[in-house]
């Protein structure tokens, strides 16, 4: 019963702006590209009828080519380079091609006019950064917070959670509260208590809610969670 509605609960993951994300991105990698975190942060702004920035796109697309590793056989020099260019131009292109298809409402402040640059940074510092405005972001939203420690994966995309070999970044922040894209394939997630650590049982996405949430109990009602439109992100 319990293994159905996980499955279930990844069958619904899909969403609308995926099949626009990956097609305008994958024109510059040039390979097969799937990215369901980008697409799910703009699905969340629009099923809640809320502005969206374009950094904030390009910033998820950065995000999403470092931990790809698209275009590492270019080199590191080059491989950032093509990585911030193409968050860049393709979140430009992206906005655009939504506006065609009528999901204009959520991009109304954007002047497609204005141009900005990433902050160029190497892969982890990137990464890390990228986390650690989470943070200050759901001080905004919630006093209540955990620390969660997030392994990242390194250059080869293998992650283990051993702080001697592996880079991570500790982020005050609530569980059951997480903004859309906290919780990444490829990345895993602990729960700090003192000096011992609980690795998580599963993490769920809203965009209704345009939240995210951990267990580290395995106490989720999946029917609950199903019938509430919640999805399943990851599970170890």
């Amino acid at each position: 019963m319990l293994e159905n509605l996980k499955e279930k609960l990844f069958r619904n993951k899909e969403n609308q702006f995926i099949t626009l994300v990956s097609s305008v991105v994958g024109k510059y990698t040039l390979h097969d590209y799937y990215d369901e975190y980008t697409s799910a942060l703009i699905e969340s702004y629009y099923e809640n009828n809320t502005f969206i920035e374009r950094e904030e796109i390009a910033l998820y697309l950065a995000f999403h080519l470092h931990v790809t590793r698209t275009f590492k056989s270019l080199g590191n020099e080059t491989e950032l380079n093509k990585i911030y260019e193409t968050a860049e131009k393709a979140s430009k292109e992206i906005i655009i091609k939504a506006k065609e298809q009528r999901f204009d409402k959520i991009f109304d402040k954007i002047n497609l006019q204005d141009e900005f640059k990433i902050n160029r940074l190497n892969r982890i510092d990137f990464i890390s950064a990228f986390f650690k405005r989470f943070e200050n972001y759901n001080e905004l939203i919630e006093s209540k917070r955990d620390v969660i420690r997030v392994y990242l994966p390194n250059e080869n995309c293998v992650v283990y959670p051993n702080p001697k070999e592996f880079s991570y970044v500790d982020l005050a922040i609530n569980r059951f509260n997480l903004p859309i894209g906290f919780l990444r394939i490829g990345f895993d997630y602990y729960l700090m208590n003192k000096n011992s650590e609980k690795h998580y049982t599963i993490g769920l996405r809203s965009t209704k809610r345009m939240r995210e949430l951990l267990d580290f109990n395995d106490n989720t009602d999946y029917n609950t969670a199903l019938k509430d439109n919640w999805t399943l992100t990851i599970v170890p």
